[in-house]
């Protein structure tokens, strides 16, 4: 039972690691190979904003904040990164993208992060 267990959190671990989870830092954008790929990686991204700009209560503190500004920057540059290799070199279509089961929650976090910004 523990090595059916233990095989299963191996398994997904690598999932969640080819799909993007875990952090922004973590995504290896030349690992993307594929619509869903690139929205799960974006989700990622969104949900590291998102941690980042619920810690204020508006955008003129957040951007008082050196620290959270950095962040929300270089969390913009990867998901530059993420959009230029889905794009450019995937050539990923925008309904390839609308068919993914992430997209409507990349969606929603986004409006939410417009709220909050």
């Amino acid at each position: 039972m523990k090595k059916v267990l233990l095989s299963l959190g191996v398994v997904a671990t690598l999932a969640m690691t080819s799909c993007g989870g875990g952090s922004a830092e973590d995504i290896k954008v030349e690992d993307l190979k594929d619509a869903c790929g690139c929205v799960d990686a974006m989700n990622v991204v969104a949900d590291d904003v998102l941690a980042t700009v619920d810690k204020f209560d508006s955008e003129e503190e957040l951007e008082k904040d050196e620290e959270a500004v950095k962040k929300i920057d270089a969390l913009e540059e990867k998901f530059e990164e993420i959009e230029d290799h889905c794009k450019d070199k995937l050539e990923v279509k925008k309904s390839d993208i609308e068919a993914c089961d992430g997209f409507k929650t990349f969606v929603e976090k986004m409006e939410k992060i417009e709220e909050k910004l």
